[in-house]
């Protein structure tokens, strides 16, 4: 391999990662997309997936793709529909030529771009409302479509760009922000009684009740566990 060609991946490469720290910088959002045939409608037996990265800053779409094995001979976002409806395309992902030299990747293309959207574009994009999808003139059933969605890296429901609290574990129940009862009431929390603590306990039941996150039984046996526990009680001098 040439140092040549090395020098024009390197470089190709620094540019498309530099252009999405810019896209950081201004609080982009960023956006998760895996494709399968099993998404496509209707669906197909594709043994291929493909993940894709978005970034939106402002009104403008960044996207980077590296494929393998298989050349796709067409790429493109469609929307608006949810999952499992179809809807016409809105933007050429452009797979007809690769942007690197294939001999540092054997098998893999690599694709980018940046598109410039409406206002009602993005809101169908915070929406979950555009999907992407592959095909390939020669083998119509290895198709793929995967639902472009807003990242969720605590898998909580709460997109990140609109979660207040990004670190809940799986097994919390949070609320419209992305908050756990235990985030909003800690326990170790220096509480000036056990009674304020209990406030606090009954407080977020209620919100969570409100917003359909428990059940009225589930918000009562909240506030009766709240109630028999130690928290705000302080601690035993050593």
């Amino acid at each position: 391999m040439s140092a040549i060609s090395v020098g024009k991946v390197s470089l190709w490469l620094i540019l498309v990662t530099a252009a999405f720290l810019s896209a950081g910088a201004q609080d982009s959002i960023r956006f998760t997309n895996v494709l399968s045939g099993s998404s496509v409608v209707p669906p197909n037996s594709s043994p291929y997936f493909r993940w894709l990265s978005f970034s939106l800053a402002g009104n403008t779409l960044q996207y980077f793709i590296r494929t393998d094995f298989v050349r796709w001979t067409s790429g493109a976002i469609h929307g608006p529909a949810p999952i499992g409806q179809n809807a016409p395309s809105l933007f050429d992902l452009g797979l007809r030529m690769c942007e690197a030299p294939l001999e540092m990747f054997p098998g893999a293309c690599f694709y980018s771009g940046t598109f410039m959207l409406t206002d009602p574009e993005v809101l169908d994009l915070l929406q979950g409302l555009w999907y992407v999808r592959f095909s390939h003139t020669l083998f119509p059933d290895f198709e793929l479509r995967g639902q472009v969605l807003p990242a969720d890296v605590d898998f909580d429901g709460v997109p990140d760009f609109r979660d207040e609290c990004p670190s809940t574990s799986l097994a919390d129940l949070v609320d419209a922000n992305g908050c756990s009862l235990e985030q909003y009431c800690p326990c170790e929390e220096v509480w000036r009684n056990h009674g304020e603590y209990l406030e606090c306990v009954k407080q977020t039941a209620n919100k969570f009740g409100v917003e359909g996150v428990v059940t009225d039984a589930e918000r009562r046996l909240i506030v009766s566990t709240a109630a028999r526990s130690d928290c705000g009680k302080g601690r035993p001098s050593p």
